[in-house]
């Protein structure tokens, strides 16, 4: 166990030798202040577009993190060496990605806290309300980086950082749009297009559910059944990753 918390304070810092951290930060800062100009040039409730529009720059700037993290988690250790050179010195291979998983799960937490901190201060200067469900939005769009940081961490070790990228963002869409769809009962239930869908939805992280702004904005009532649901099924489906990755990590050559 120690040795895991090691490898995750060398991810940790290592992060904040390479910048990446510090200057995702910095954009999540200029876009924060870029939502609070456009909020008040805005008609109607600028509480809400403020919130909105923080929202997406939260979402995608966690996203963008987590993508460059799990595409680079494994090959860019592989490729300068520094893999070989620490393998041989711990117990385990599954240490070294757990730690390395862990640091950076911590690296986009400490972002995710820092740009929702901005986004809340500059909600609260257009004196808007504070609510649980903003805070579960926040939580939400976390717990998707997760996902999407394990599912290019996977594709990552088949194909190259660009492949793996491409790749983690199709399964993106496709776990948002799919589910949509399914939701909106767009396709009939008993056609074999719908029975394929369903089939296929068991493979793909659920991205639809994680996606709650409609809550903030308009229906403004979330069940405590769904939060605990989809926290739980979210997670279920994240050590599903993580055991995955162990096992083709275990079993690569080097």
């Amino acid at each position: 166990m120690r040795s895991v918390f090691i490898i995750t304070k060398l991810t940790i810092k290592e992060s904040f030798k390479s910048k990446v951290f510090l200057n995702s930060l910095l954009i999540g800062v200029c876009l924060s202040i870029l939502a609070y100009l456009i909020s008040e040039l805005a008609y109607g409730d600028q509480a809400k577009v403020a919130i909105d529009i923080g929202l997406g720059f939260l979402f995608f700037s966690l996203m963008g993190i987590s993508i460059f993290y799990g595409s680079t988690l494994i090959n860019n250790e592989l490729n300068n060496g520094n893999l070989y050179y620490l393998l041989p010195k711990i117990s385990s291979r599954s240490i070294y990605f757990l730690g390395r998983s862990l640091g950076i799960s911590l690296v986009l937490f400490f972002e995710s806290c820092s740009v929702s901190f901005f986004i809340l201060l500059i909600y609260k200067a257009f004196d808007g309300n504070l609510s649980g469900l903003i805070f579960l939005n926040f939580g939400f769009i976390y717990l998707s980086s997760l996902v999407i940081l394990m599912v290019t961490a996977l594709f990552s070790q088949f194909t190259n950082n660009l492949v793996s990228v491409l790749l983690s963002i199709f399964v993106y869409f496709i776990g948002h749009g799919l589910f949509s769809s399914l939701e909106s009962g767009v396709f009939q239930n008993g056609t074999h297009f719908r029975i394929f869908l369903d089939l296929i939805s068991y493979f793909f992280p659920n991205f639809y559910v994680l996606d709650i702004k409609d809550y903030l904005f308009y229906k403004h009532n979330l069940d405590s059944t769904y939060v605990i649901k989809t926290v739980f099924s979210t997670l279920v489906y994240l050590i599903g990753l993580i055991i995955i990755n162990l096992k083709i990590f275990y079993k690569r050559s080097f």
